[in-house]
């Protein structure tokens, strides 16, 4: 399946969009996809691989973006950004999500939220919950949370508020 390197799904204010990959040889490679820039937009997972370099959920004020792992894999080489200044919610029941850097709530008006169960968070660099936005970490039964270097809980003019890397 041939799938375009750079994406938007729900581009304008008002607009939907909502991308499924079903099925176990599903895969999508992208360098930079949005998730709700300025409208709603869904990413949905059902067996399916995404692989891609920079990716953004709920990007703009006033957006909503989601992503539901039901079964699969998720791996982002550079940054993934939850409720970068909207709304951003990651769902993960089964599978793994691998990325380097992790922001969730990063803006003033940015609102992230990442629930995993039953499945792997993996950061292999830094993850920060709550930049200048509102952001939650949910890891609950049967899931593991893995960050390999540093965690953020709080950002406060440019500060640090971090606990030690680890499981």
């Amino acid at each position: 399946m041939a799938t375009p390197k750079f994406a938007i799904i729900g581009r304008d204010a008002g607009s939907n969009g909502a991308i499924t990959l079903n099925g176990f040889e599903s895969e999508w490679d992208a360098n930079v996809v949005t998730i709700g820039a300025k409208g709603t937009g869904s990413l949905m997972l059902q067996g399916g691989t995404f692989e891609g370099g920079i990716l953004y959920v709920g990007n703009e004020a006033g957006s909503n973006g989601a992503i539901t792992l039901e079964i699969g894999s998720l791996k982002v080489s550079l940054v993934s950004s939850i409720g970068v200044g909207g709304t951003g919610n990651v769902t993960m029941n089964i599978g793994l999500f691998e990325v380097a850097l992790m922001e969730i709530g990063s803006e003033s008006t940015g609102v992230g939220t990442v629930s995993v169960v039953d499945a792997s968070l993996k950061v292999t660099q830094r993850l920060t919950v709550g930049g200048n936005g509102i952001g939650t970490l949910i890891v609950g039964p049967g899931a593991t949370a893995n960050v390999g270097r540093r965690i953020c809980l709080l950002i406060i003019s440019g500060n640090c508020v971090s606990g030690r890397a680890g499981s």
